[in-house]
């Protein structure tokens, strides 16, 4: 309608135009002509406008019934591939003949306008005309597309007239997309008119995600349901006459009862609709695994209800038989019925004991006494363990003492400490506060020590932390430490030898180191009131502050002229850190050199970053982008046009490359290098801030699941090895190196419980040989106390050892001897046969110790060093034979006793002197 006004306006216009031209010219021909022109044009524009005006176009619309199909297209890696090449999983046939039918209305509206046409086109009630079956479940709702693209031809009287392609565009959630463009020509046309049509419907990466969430339940639901027909099984196997697995199969059924609540926790009934479709009868089956778990767990529970007492009567008849390995098993498996149970507890207590295995004994009587109820009469008993426990203790910090090795034995006294405070008060005796006394005092002398050294070395702020931990130790164990507080010269020292070092530094103009001496030292005084601080420090100060920035400010130039931009930077930093800690104005040129050695630097790190990029090396060249960027934010400079595209690049393939080392490490069995790898890679992800594509998700579960299948390979390796080495050890009666192969294997088993390594034969072995084991060990550490003239220890121990030996029939299953006492004592060494001369001696068993006395002479032992054996023995000989006869002249009767009256001098001395005092 416009352009109809425009065209009588410029009519009128034009006409007024020539009215004035020929004004005065009425008469001349040209102008009567050119005005009966003018009025000839203006009538045929009048007439067409008119005509037009009659035929004036109205908006059109019309709606019909349309389809599209979602396809596999191969190579492509579109959603929609994604989707449908999941479903091949469910789809019999070929997945490039499987197709998602949708079917729409599609609503076509025409508007004219003085420049063309505005076309709608408009899709409404979009669906899928097929029900979509995944493994048995209808998912045909998950398949809605996300969005739509057009592409179409208009042909009109056999001509294509214009030709269509929409952008991607996003479908609302009332199944309907509106799409709209302009078409330039006047012409009409009709849907009947569309050619050529091609509907893309796509789905976004957020539909996908509901799709693999509704897919992965489905998987998760068969997954479940296997594991549900192997745990069924595995109850179905419990044989209740066999007792001694009850408590394994009461932890099988307790093991069973948190699966089925991780199942009851996955919510499939909810999820998944399974009261109206459960194509695997998964809640009928659940149901079948729940009610068998009850009924043995009933069962089981109420034959365990006393088996720890018939436990613990079956392990007390194996001890009266001396069988330890056998009592100890009973005893253990009591408590694993009834875990509270103290007589049982007590009696594993007594086996660490006598298998010195203090620290075990101490855990287990700390757990019976903090954690069960003792009557008077098992109280009494376990206080009893724990007195010869704590003597072992002591014992063991008492020999670390002598040796200066203080902190060892403290780790000991506080074991016996904790005893005390959670057993009895008892425990704490004299002998713990003795060894605890030699060792606080030791530990502090050695830390006043050490602080000299410090100081003479110039390592003030090393002898500072000493002095006051060595302060703070001695406040906390005043009641240990009783020698005077020698700390406070000590501080004295360290201060004026800071001050000295600090005056030397300022001379030889090193400002930097003096400053902060200088600056230690005023640290220092006002910390130790005992010290004062004097202007000497404050003038120290301040000269070095002078020199550093007279320094720096003229040096930072020269070095930025010579292109060493690092020193530079690095002088700009100092300089930085004067200005503010000493109060100065920020300078403009030190801030301009600044921005211009990082402009530097950031190009540097992107050309950098394109030269690795070029040899494979792209964590380093993400690690440039990454300081680049950096650089570029906190100084404001213009960003690189290539830089985001080269990150996203460079992020990518470091990710990869560091998968790929992985996979190799893994596949060549170096588990714990595949391990850092795939940990390198995960950090990455982090660090870099990128969004994990499907094929880096991909790589990074492969990887791991590579690592988790080389590593139970290497573990049950391992284990074999270790069990096989130790059955060689057995039949080479190497009983001690076969033991501590099972405890290798077993702790490897142990270390990978994932991989569920079977270890009941070593530990049956273990206990086959744990007598044997014992009895090597305790020969070995007789050996030992022999060798450290610990005489006492070993002779006491090897007697012990033969009751052992006797008792645990040890020859009988391994052929192992043990040589008779008598054998033992005279082939060793003098000084070990001296001891038992005593020994005999003490215990009143004077022919023993007459027989041993006379060896040693034999062997041309010197006397003297037998003196107050032979003392003591004729001591004892005397009173014996007072009691026995009537000694009428002892200087004859001694006389049975003695070969050589020269070596035997001492005995017949101290015999004739007790005569003398028993008359």
């Amino acid at each position: 309608m416009m352009y109809k006004i425009f065209n009588l306006v410029n009519l009128l216009l034009c006409f007024e135009q020539l009215n004035k031209y020929c004004t005065g010219y009425s008469t001349n021909y040209h102008c009567i002509m050119l005005k009966k022109s003018f009025y000839l044009a203006n009538l045929i524009i009048l007439f067409f406008t008119i005509h037009l005006s009659a035929q004036e176009k109205v908006p059109t619309e019309k709606t019909f019934l349309d389809s599209a199909i979602v396809e596999y297209i191969p190579g492509s890696l579109k959603n929609s591939n994604l989707i449908i090449e999941k479903l091949k999983e469910s789809f019999s046939g070929d997945i490039e003949d499987f197709k998602i039918h949708f079917q729409f209305n599609l609503l076509l509206s025409s508007n004219p306008n003085s420049t063309g046409n505005v076309v709608t086109i408009q899709l409404l009630n979009i669906k899928a005309t097929d029900n979509i079956i995944y493994k048995g479940f209808n998912i045909t709702s998950f398949l809605q597309p996300s969005n739509v693209s057009i592409v179409f031809d208009v042909r009109k009287d056999g001509q294509n007239i214009t030709h269509f392609e929409s952008n991607k565009a996003m479908i609302s959630k009332n199944n309907s997309k509106r799409i709209v463009f302009n078409y330039n020509g006047f012409d009409y046309f009709t849907v009947n008119d569309i050619v050529n049509k091609i509907y893309f419907f796509n789905y976004s990466d957020k539909t996908k995600e509901k799709f693999d969430n509704k897919t992965n339940q489905i998987d998760d639901y068969y997954n479940y349901l296997a594991l549900i027909n192997l745990e069924l099984n595995s109850i179905k196997e419990i044989d209740l006459k066999n007792i001694d697995e009850l408590v394994k199969y009461r932890n099988q059924v307790e093991k069973t009862k948190k699966f089925i609540k991780s199942v009851e926790n996955k919510k499939f009934n909810a999820k998944l609709n399974l009261n109206n479709n459960d194509p695997a009868d998964f809640i009928v089956k659940l149901k079948n695994l729940q009610a068998n778990t009850k009924k043995y767990e009933e069962q089981i529970n109420y034959a365990l209800q006393n088996m720890h007492v018939t436990y613990y009567k079956r392990g007390l008849l194996y001890l009266e038989q001396y069988d330890t390995i056998s009592a100890t098993k009973y005893f253990r498996k009591s408590i694993e019925v009834k875990n509270n149970y103290v007589p049982s507890w007590l009696q594993i207590a007594e086996h660490f004991l006598n298998t010195e295995m203090n620290d075990s004994c101490a855990i287990v009587l700390l757990n019976v006494f903090n954690k069960m109820n003792l009557s008077p009469e098992l109280q009494k008993a376990g206080i009893k363990i724990a007195k010869r426990v704590s003597h072992n203790y002591i014992k063991i910090a008492k020999q670390y003492n002598q040796v200066e090795k203080y902190d060892s034995a403290m780790l000991f006294l506080r074991t016996v400490s904790n005893l005390c405070k959670n057993i009895s008060n008892s425990l704490c005796d004299e002998n713990l506060y003795n060894e605890y006394t030699t060792s606080h005092t030791g530990i502090y002398m050695q830390m006043l020590e050490q602080i000299k050294t410090d100081i003479s070395e110039n390592t003030f702020e090393d002898a500072e932390i000493m002095i006051d931990s060595a302060v703070n130790y001695k406040n906390k164990n005043n009641y240990y430490i009783k020698i005077n507080n020698k700390i406070i010269p000590l501080i004295s020292v360290l201060y004026e030898n800071v001050i000295d070092y600090a005056d030397s530094l300022l001379k030889n103009e090193n400002f930097i180191e003096s400053n902060q001496q200088y600056t230690y030292a005023e640290k220092l005084c006002k910390k130790f009131v005992v010290i004062p601080c004097n202007n000497e420090i404050y003038e120290g100060i301040t000269a070095s502050n002078q020199g550093i920035y007279r320094i720096l400010i003229d040096s930072v130039q020269i070095y930025y002229d010579n292109q060493q931009y690092e020193i530079a930077e690095n002088l700009i930093n100092r300089l930085k850190v004067q200005q503010i800690k000493n109060h100065l104005e920020p300078n403009e040129k030190l801030e301009k050199l600044e921005k211009q050695i990082f402009e530097k630097y950031y190009l540097k790190n992107i050309k950098d970053a394109r030269a690795y990029l070029s040899v494979k090396k792209y964590e380093k060249a993400v690690n440039l982008l990454l300081d680049a960027n950096k650089i570029q934010l906190d100084y404001k400079l213009p960003k690189q046009e290539e830089f985001d595209s080269l990150y996203s690049y460079s992020t990518k393939l470091a990710i990869i490359t560091e998968l790929k080392i992985g996979k190799r490490r893994a596949a060549e069995n170096k588990i714990n290098e595949a391990k850092k790898h795939y940990s390198v890679a995960t950090s990455m992800v982090e660090n870099y801030q990128i969004k994990i594509s499907d094929d880096l998700k991909s790589s990074f579960e492969e990887l791991k699941s590579n690592i988790f299948s080389q590593k139970c390979k290497n573990a049950q390796l391992d284990y074999d090895v270790q069990k096989n080495t130790a059955l060689r050890f057995i039949e080479e009666g190497k009983y001690i190196k076969a033991d501590n192969a099972l405890i290798k294997s077993i702790r490897i088993a142990d270390e990978n419980s994932e991989c569920q390594i079977l270890t009941k034969e070593a530990i049956k072995n273990r206990d086959e040989i744990s007598n044997i084991v014992y009895f090597q060990k305790q020969l070995i550490k007789i050996s030992r106390q022999i060798e450290d003239e610990s005489y006492q220890d070993a002779l006491i121990n090897y007697i012990n050892l033969e009751k052992f030996y006797k008792d645990s029939n040890i020859n009988a299953d391994s052929g192992i001897t043990l040589a008779p006492l008598d054998n033992f004592i005279s082939n060793n060494v003098n000084g070990f046969i001296n001891y038992s001369v005593k020994y005999f001696a003490e215990n009143n068993q004077l022919d023993e110790a007459l027989k041993y006395l006379k060896l040693l002479y034999s062997k041309g032992y010197p006397a003297k060093w037998t003196e107050s054996n032979q003392n003591l023995l004729g001591t004892h000989l005397a009173i014996k034979d007072y009691k026995g006869v009537n000694i009428n002249i002892p200087k004859v009767f001694v006389k049975q006793y003695i070969t050589d009256e020269k070596w035997f001098k001492y005995l017949r001395k101290s015999y004739l002197k007790q005569c003398k005092k028993l008359r």
